[in-house]
């Protein structure tokens, strides 16, 4: 039997969403009978090629102004090797990480049983926020013993992982708990959104190459810029 092709619609709607790509999040994109000129057919069959797209969260039809191309979300693959920064960067966008503080605290309950540190202990953290594309996606608090914050007196931005792989300490990540909440008001003003606006959290435990608990990094993302694929591989 020979292969049923798709329907007209379904066909506009695969070279719509390849087309795509040339657009930037916030154009418009043809009209409805520019599109059923260009494709010869019916409107009917182009608002259902674009129908598709919508529900696919690729565009917003808004009435009266036409269809416009959302952002699109980035992929981040959580893997136990990989960094956030090379992740990212391997999919073409520019990312960068800037520092916003370098302090000692008291050490959460949790902190001090994921680290094995002792009660009442403190943490030393380093504060940063990641830029992709220079607009601020996630703001992230890397956790470590207090004894080892020497380590970090040159540290001025950029990937952690590069930072500490170049002082020889190969992290591999031991586990992650993702979840979701609302954005404090410090978080929605560092990364340009509401504050009733939904947020991504990201704990993950790091492990050094010795397989020592290492660093406790807690992420605050945008809930409109990433998605997380889970990796899991047999031993």
């Amino acid at each position: 039997m020979s292969r049923q092709e798709d329907p007209k619609y379904l066909q506009i709607a695969h070279q719509l969403r390849l087309e795509l790509a040339n657009f930037k999040a916030g154009e418009l994109m043809d009209g409805e009978l520019p599109l059923a000129k260009r494709f010869a057919v019916n409107r009917h069959t182009v608002r259902r090629a674009l129908e598709v797209l919508e529900n696919d969260g690729f565009v917003l039809r808004v009435q009266g102004k036409g269809t416009q191309v959302l952002s699109r979300h980035t992929l981040y693959p959580i893997e136990l090797q990989n960094a956030f920064s090379s992740a990212v960067s391997e999919q073409g966008k520019q990312v960068t990480a800037q520092l916003i503080r370098k302090q000692f605290r008291a050490a959460t309950l949790q902190e001090q049983e994921l680290l094995n540190l002792p009660s009442e202990s403190e943490v030393f953290e380093v504060q940063t926020l990641r830029l992709m594309e220079y607009s601020p996606v996630s703001v992230i608090r890397h956790c470590f013993a207090a004894d080892r914050h020497g380590l970090f007196t040159d540290y001025q931005g950029g990937s952690m992982r590069a930072y500490l792989a170049k002082r020889d300490y190969q992290l591999e990540r031991y586990s992650t708990v993702i979840g979701a909440r609302l954005a404090s008001i410090d978080e929605a003003s560092r990364l340009d959104i509401s504050k009733k606006s939904p947020v991504l959290t990201v704990m993950t435990l790091s492990h050094d190459q010795h397989g020592q608990a290492f660093e406790l990094a807690h992420s605050v993302t945008r809930s409109d810029s990433f998605q997380y694929k889970i990796v899991l591989k047999e031993k």
